[in-house]
């Protein structure tokens, strides 16, 4: 009975072991080679936070185009001239450079209000409205001096409200120039006593 029992043992475990391979063979045939590998993974989604920079970092390139818009605007200021270096040329325009203490400007020059401003001139057509001070027997750039009134006129180029250029600036381009002597004072006249 013992052998009975030695071979029935025997055959139990030879069927256990062939029973054991069988499952194992077709688990592992059916897992890929490499499967669960960090290579294998697929790439995170990009979250808001990297969208947003991407946005961000696209809009910064563009920021150069956007301020060159090819647009002008005009550019007016007038004020009190300070000094100037003006040379007269021979078509009767006029370079170099006129301070002036700005009291009024357009909209596109007030950035330049009630400040003291060197602007700069290159055949800009010139008209003295001074009187002949000189007597030389016309009106001209001698004639003109410090505290007459200035006006200055000419374009500037518009820039983009949200340019993000650092150091962006717009320089104006000066075509004309206004000199005229100053308002004369307003009078105080008294009025005449009452008669007894």
């Amino acid at each position: 009975m013992s052998n009975t029992y030695s071979t029935h043992l025997r055959r139990l475990a030879a069927l256990s072991a062939v029973a054991a391979v069988g499952i194992a063979a077709p688990a592992s045939a059916a897992k890929p080679d490499g499967a669960g590998k960090p290579a294998d993974r697929p790439a995170k989604a990009q979250g808001p936070k990297s969208e947003k920079k991407a946005k961000s970092d696209k809009k910064a390139k563009k920021a150069p185009a956007r301020c060159k818009t090819g647009k002008t605007r005009a550019f007016v200021s007038a004020g009190t001239v300070v000094a100037h270096t003006l040379v007269a040329n021979a078509d009767g325009t006029v370079d170099g450079t006129v301070t002036v203490k700005v009291d009024r400007t357009n909209k596109h020059a007030r950035a330049d209000r009630e400040k003291e401003v060197v602007y700069t001139v290159d055949d800009a057509k010139l008209k003295v409205v001074t009187g002949d001070r000189n007597t030389d027997g016309k009106v001209d750039l001698t004639d003109a001096q410090v505290g007459d009134r200035v006006k200055v006129k000419g374009k500037i180029a518009r820039l983009h409200k949200k340019c993000t250029s650092n150091g962006t600036t717009a320089t104006p381009d000066l075509g004309r120039v206004t000199i005229a002597a100053p308002k004369p004072a307003p009078t105080s006249e008294t009025p005449p006593a009452p008669s007894a």
